[in-house]
């Protein structure tokens, strides 16, 4: 069958809810040729080169800041921890009624 012929990359996509950055994130070591084959098996007309290696370098930069997130999360938890005090323990005075009490059950006790 001719190339020609070929279902159009987008109607593909829409009809079969494909999505090409979904498809390249689960397959980073894809890459344009093994792609165009993909598509060729399908009788789809695959997308060009310049689409392929925008999204593929989308994701790699999104790859990319996510570690350095993670990296300064880390980071400001460390600071974070080491900073860490030991909370002050506020005790309140105890009233006559209460002191009386605690008297009379120390001697009553004893």
């Amino acid at each position: 069958m001719n190339e020609k012929n070929y279902i159009n990359f987008n109607i593909f996509c829409q009809r079969k809810n494909f999505n090409l950055e979904q498809h390249v994130k689960l397959n980073l070591d894809l890459d344009y040729f093994q792609l165009k084959e993909f598509f060729l098996k399908r009788k789809v007309m695959p997308p060009s080169k310049e689409v392929f290696l925008k999204i593929r370098n989308n994701i790699l930069l999104q790859d990319v800041k996510t570690k350095e997130e993670v990296l300064l999360k880390d980071e400001k938890l460390d600071i974070k921890e080491e900073q860490k005090k030991t909370k002050k323990v506020v005790r309140r005075r105890k009233k006559k009624n209460e002191q009386a009490w605690l008297v009379w059950l120390y001697i009553y006790i004893r």
